[in-house]
C-alpha cells in the first residue's frame, strides 16, 4: 500500500507497510475522525482545531515527545528526515529510490546522503580494527593485515561501488 502526498505537479507515493498502515487506519478512524468537525478538510494531519497542522505545530509535539524521553539532543522535523534517508541506504535502497521518496529534483541532493552512511561505514571500520589491536583472540595478526588491505581496498573502489554492495562486502568479512 502506498500514500500520495504533495502537489497535483509534485506528488510522490510514500510505501506504509502494515503496522504504519493499522496506525494509519486507527487514526482516520478514532482520532482525525472525532477532530475534524468540517468534513472538507483535506490536510491528513489535523491540529486540536481541526485544522491543518503546520510545521510548528509539529515541531512542538515532537519537542514533547523528546521531552518525555529525556533526549538531551536536539531533534528536529529535519533530523526525522535525514534519519530516514540514511535509514533506508543503510538497509540498501538505491539513490533513485531515495530520491523518489525524499521528493529531491536533483540526484546531488540525494548523494548528500551517501557521505553519512560512508562515514558511519568508516567509523566502524577504524573500531573494529581497534579491537582488534587491543585483543589478539579477535584476530591473528596475519589474518589482522589481510582483514586490513581488504578493508583499506573496498575503501579505495568504493566510489564505484554501490552502498548496498560495499555493505554486504564489508558483512562478509565481519561474519
Amino acid at each position: 500500500k502506498t500514500i500520495k502526498c504533495g502537489s497535483s505537479r509534485n506528488s510522490r507515493a510514500i510505501p506504509l507497510y502494515p503496522a504504519a498502515l493499522r496506525a494509519l487506519t486507527v487514526y482516520l478512524r478514532d482520532v482525525r475522525a472525532s477532530m475534524v468537525p468540517d468534513l472538507s478538510e483535506r490536510a491528513l494531519f489535523v491540529n486540536v482545531n481541526g485544522s491543518r497542522m503546520s510545521r510548528q505545530g509539529f515541531w512542538k509535539i515532537l519537542k514533547a515527545y523528546q521531552n518525555s524521553a529525556h533526549i538531551d539532543k536536539e531533534i528536529t522535523p529535519h533530523t526525522l528526515r535525514h534519519s530516514f534517508a540514511v535509514h533506508l541506504l543503510e538497509n540498501g535502497a538505491d539513490l533513485g529510490s531515495l530520491q523518489e521518496l525524499m521528493g529531491h529534483s536533483d540526484i546531488s541532493s540525494t548523494q548528500v546522503y551517501t557521505k553519512l552512511v560512508k562515514n558511519r561505514i568508516i567509523s566502524f571500520i577504524i573500531t573494529i580494527i581497534a579491537l582488534a589491536f587491543l585483543n589478539p583472540y579477535i584476530c591473528a595478526r596475519a589474518q589482522l593485515v589481510t582483514f586490513i588491505l581488504f578493508i583499506l581496498t573496498i575503501y579505495f573502489i568504493e566510489k564505484f561501488l554501490e552502498t548496498k554492495k560495499l555493505r554486504y562486502a564489508i558483512g562478509l568479512i565481519i561474519i
